[in-house]
């Protein structure tokens, strides 16, 4: 009888703790970044040798730092929290401002974007820079992203061109602007709702409002508006786009009748990625007949091992060409890449491209 009471009792008690305890795994906050990465109880706070990995660990760390309880969005929420802490902190450390000013007045290079170590150090950078920090302090919270290339005409007519951030949160991309730390979201109350940089270009052209949030505090940002240039052209005026190259692929619609020549797009076709077809030239020249008669500059061949340096078409038509000077008669507005196979290095530099009489 004791013990038979004895087991309704423990029995009971089971069941009342039970619930709270798989409650409270349910509800348990993650661990800060260094408790999650590298099994470290004490000390807390970020102090890394990797100079990205500690940005990496600030943003998990402050994003982390905003909830104090789970919700059934914690995980959407708590990734944003962190893309958006970690543009801000590549933002402050990595300047545009002192980029300028040490290019301005000691005549400093721009760093490369490969060499984000030195951005780091040096405290500078441009586009590019903040770009290549975002993808590389990302990857240690394991966030997928990709690299963003816009290319446009200015206000005056002039070629421009920016690099920014998409992030796959939530089972969408979503776009970042690291260089002016800009969102553009669809719900002005609701910072999560921001969009991929296709939806806003393709929204803004159809009358679709969006609202962006950016940090208009930042001297830099405020010191563009007082000179007059509009960072946000771009994005306000789709038809100015020469093309967006997403992850190096993508397309770039230009007139070869123009004297810029290459001047800010890329000089060449294919890539050197083995996992993409890269970059495709479309020329079009609204004024001219069909077919255009062109003179083709080739600079060097890379890859290419299979076919060689042959220019296709998207109606599958093939144009040999050889380093040196090439002339090609071709159709206007066509299409032209130089990659049959997607699993193989190709490219073909060009260095000038002219339209024959």
């Amino acid at each position: 009888m004791i013990n038979r009471l004895f087991r309704h009792v423990l029995f009971l008690l089971l069941a009342l703790c039970l619930p709270f305890s798989l409650s409270a795994q349910e509800t348990a906050l993650p661990q800060n970044y260094m408790m999650e990465k590298h099994g470290i109880a004490k000390p807390f706070y970020c102090d890394l040798e990797d100079p990205i990995e500690e940005i990496a660990c600030m943003a998990w760390d402050a994003a982390l730092g905003k909830h104090r309880r789970p919700g059934p969005k914690f995980d959407l929420i708590f990734d944003l929290n962190l893309v958006l802490e970690a543009a801000e902190l590549i933002q402050t450390l990595v300047s545009s401002g002192r980029q300028s000013l040490y290019s301005r007045s000691f005549g400093a290079a721009q760093i490369r974007p490969a060499d984000a170590d030195i951005c780091i150090v040096e405290k500078r950078g441009i586009c590019g820079n903040h770009q290549d920090l975002m993808k590389k302090v990302l990857s240690y919270a394991s966030i997928p992203t990709r690299n963003i290339e816009i290319y446009y005409h200015s206000a005056d007519g002039e070629r421009s061109s920016h690099a920014a951030s998409e992030v796959f949160i939530g089972d969408k991309w979503r776009y970042v602007d690291v260089t002016w730390f800009s969102i553009w979201v669809t719900n002005p109350d609701d910072i999560y709702s921001l969009e991929s940089l296709e939806s806003i270009v393709s929204k803004i052209a159809q009358g679709v409002p969006l609202f962006r949030l950016s940090n208009q505090l930042d001297t830099w940002y405020q010191l563009q508006y007082e000179a007059g240039f509009d960072p946000f052209y771009y994005i306000k005026n789709p038809r100015s786009h020469i093309g967006i190259i997403i992850d190096q692929q993508g397309t770039l619609t230009f007139s070869p009748k123009t004297d810029l020549g290459f001047q800010h797009i890329p000089n060449f076709v294919g890539t050197n990625d083995g996992t993409n077809t890269g970059i495709t030239m479309k020329w079009n020249v609204p004024d001219q007949r069909q077919t255009l008669n062109l003179r083709l500059d080739v600079a060097g061949v890379s890859g290419c091992s299979s076919n060689g340096p042959i220019l296709l078409d998207d109606a599958g038509n093939e144009y040999p060409l050889q380093q040196g000077s090439n002339h090609i008669t071709v159709p206007n507005g066509g299409s032209f890449n130089v990659k049959r196979n997607r699993d193989e290095i190709c490219y073909i530099v060009i260095s000038d491209i002219a339209i024959l009489n």
